[in-house]
């Protein structure tokens, strides 16, 4: 979850955590150059208040919220919101238009998935995995695809990964994930009433869980889960194309294997 998430979801929390979330939300640039005492007088709350604030957030101090604030506003002004990532093209469009505007929202979506990554998640994920006695994907689809292609790629560094729907068998093979395995469930609107099965099972074996979605907000989302989000920017059904979503599984399962082969030579 990225830090406009986070903060989001303290929209809902007591008073005091409402109030300073509200405020930077809707303030977020003026923020990035208040000081603690300014903020403490905007939000009509204490300096206290504000330094928990920052802390449930996972920060050490107002100071480095401020930092991760700027850092997201740099991100997210070089990203062009102009293309729609369920219609990118027209019929009106010429070949080179259509280069262009797919070119403009594969480099968007990255950019914008790398604003709502937690390095610290990438790091679990990615130490879970090395751990792992054996390691299971759930996926459908065209994020199927992409974890086959993440499955070839770990080949590559001695670490064979299991399709638990390749042939259709997912709670059989469910069933048979035991303790010291990791699960990774690649989805991205994370709706799936089957999975919910499947994860509430290994939950009670007390499986390592690895969840890549867009959808935050997904009753999947367990609180022992290792999440790793991606931009949500595409509708279930009104699309041409998966393009936003796969692009964003892409770049995500590329940096989790580019962090693993750095662990993995890092301790030779």
């Amino acid at each position: 979850m990225n830090l406009l998430d986070k903060l989001k979801s303290l929209e809902n929390s007591n008073s005091t955590e409402k109030v300073i979330a509200r405020y930077i939300l809707k303030h977020r640039a003026d923020v990035s150059r208040m000081s603690i005492d300014q903020l403490a007088k905007s939000t009509y709350c204490s300096r206290s208040s504000i330094v928990r604030f920052a802390q449930k957030l996972g920060f050490t101090g107002f100071k480095s919220l401020k930092i991760k604030l700027v850092e997201l506003d740099q991100i997210l002004l070089l990203t062009d919101n102009s293309v729609d990532a369920n219609f990118p093209f027209d019929k009106r469009d010429n070949t080179n238009e259509v280069m262009k505007k797919i070119a403009d929202l594969s480099i968007g979506t990255i950019k914008k998935t790398l604003a709502q990554l937690e390095f610290r998640a990438v790091d679990e994920a990615a130490n879970t995995m090395i751990k792992s006695r054996n390691i299971f994907i759930f996926a459908r689809g065209d994020s199927q695809i992409r974890a086959r292609s993440f499955q070839n790629r770990m080949v590559k560094l001695g670490i064979f990964i299991i399709i638990a729907e390749e042939y259709s068998d997912e709670i059989w093979v469910a069933k048979n994930i035991k303790k010291g395995d990791c699960a990774i469930f690649i989805s991205y609107g994370s709706k799936s009433t089957i999975y919910g099965g499947i994860i509430k099972d290994l939950n009670t074996k007390n499986i390592d869980i690895i969840m890549i979605t867009g959808n935050i907000e997904s009753g999947l989302i367990k609180k022992n889960s290792i999440l790793l989000t991606v931009v949500q920017d595409e509708k279930d059904n009104n699309k041409i194309s998966t393009f936003s979503s796969q692009v964003a599984f892409d770049f995500l399962l590329n940096t989790l294997f580019s962090k693993i082969y750095l662990l993995l030579n890092i301790n030779k």
